[in-house]
């Protein structure tokens, strides 16, 4: 069976821990480098681009179990997957293509999960996909204080500047700082704090964040 031009075999490859646990141990050391693609947590995504593929999206929407609407992730590995689990994946990699299909299958651009918010827009600025935010934009999607979380964290200068630009400029708060610090940009925490009025910020906190994640030109 066939989505796209997907083999079913390789989608359930990429998404199932135990499958590719098996495959890794019976086969080439080439096998054993490929990346465990299910692990759907913030710290993954922004270690390493994810880059799949319309077809891969298309095999996992049709052929695996998937639960409609959003619900919050917190731990790496699931046998299903949420709607806003592909819409975020989406525009985290900046497929807008795979986001119109989405929706043309009826998930909503606006869908919303606890963490992210809408999980398009934090998906899109934790990518540093301004194009995308720009066509969310147009769409009527909306943004909020956790599309700057996913800028800060990922250290996008250029998409925090230009959500601040928006008129009405999109409200931030304190978590900005604390996610700039989360991910070491400096520059980011520095240019958030200039601004009039400057970001609100914890600078304990912040401290706190750096230290834990050993960026410690932030804690100096």
């Amino acid at each position: 069976m066939r989505a796209g031009g997907c083999p079913c075999r390789v989608a359930f490859g990429l998404t199932c821990k135990t499958f590719l646990e098996a495959v890794t141990m019976a086969t080439s050391p080439e096998w054993k480098k490929v990346a465990l693609k299910t692990d759907l947590t913030d710290d993954k995504f922004f270690q390493q681009m994810p880059c799949f593929s319309m077809d891969w999206f298309q095999c996992v929407f049709h052929f695996f179990k998937r639960w409609n609407g959003a619900n919050w992730r917190s731990g790496k590995y699931y046998d299903h997957l949420y709607d806003s689990d592909l819409m975020y994946l989406a525009a985290f990699q900046g497929s807008k293509k795979v986001m119109e299909w989405l929706v043309s299958q009826g998930i909503s651009l606006d869908i919303w999960r606890y963490y992210h918010g809408v999980v398009a827009a934090a998906g899109a600025a934790g990518g540093g996909h301004l194009h995308v935010l720009e066509w969310l934009r147009s769409e009527g999607c909306g943004f909020d204080e956790r599309t700057y979380v996913g800028a800060a964290r990922g250290g996008h200068l250029h998409v925090l500047k230009w959500l601040r630009s928006q008129d009405p400029p999109c409200d931030w708060n304190k978590w900005t700082c604390s996610y700039a610090a989360i991910g070491g940009h400096l520059d980011v925490l520095q240019w958030a704090r200039s601004q009039d009025p400057p970001c609100d910020w914890t600078p304990e906190d912040c401290r706190r964040q750096a230290q834990m994640f050993k960026h410690h030109d932030i804690v100096e």
